[in-house]
């Protein structure tokens, strides 16, 4: 008989599971968030707001973990952001949006156009604050205003 060699699939360098763990927990947040927009799409609003639930929970655990085994990363930090803006951006907005449609019926939106444009205006001042945290300026965008007192 012949002895044939065989070939072993090696793990490749770096990727051990306690390195993924953190992004894996995000990843699962992320699909609970999307799941929330999928049971709010078909009007199911307590399965809905559990998803989001679990997304919060997940999101509290992921990065401790990440800090306390000493793997953060950059990607993981962004993939973050991304899991959050959908889980608690996003699928909150929709959900409060379809469910306050159906409940008030035609109407319904007008009720919802004015949280919608809170929602917007303090997304968007969360995102260029954090733009401008990362890049070092001053996250207060009215300092440039300020006057110079006399020496």
């Amino acid at each position: 008989m012949s002895t044939r060699r065989r070939s072993h699939l090696r793990r490749p360098h770096g990727l051990s599971i306690n390195r993924m763990l953190p992004n894996i927990l995000t990843m699962v947040a992320l699909c609970a968030g999307l799941t929330s927009i999928r049971f709010a799409l078909q009007a199911h609003w307590e399965a809905a707001v559990a998803a989001i639930f679990v997304a919060a929970l997940l999101d509290g655990v992921d990065g401790r973990i990440a800090r306390a085994i000493g793997k953060t990363s950059k990607f993981g930090g962004e993939f973050d952001s991304l899991a959050d803006m959908v889980s608690f951006g996003v699928a909150p907005a929709l959900l409060l949006y379809l469910w306050a449609e159906s409940a008030a019926g035609p109407l319904g939106w007008v009720a919802v156009s004015r949280s919608q444009r809170f929602l917007l205006v303090s997304g968007l001042h969360s995102s260029k604050s954090a733009s401008n945290d990362r890049a070092g300026r001053s996250p207060c965008t009215f300092s440039r205003w300020r006057r110079r007192s006399p020496r």
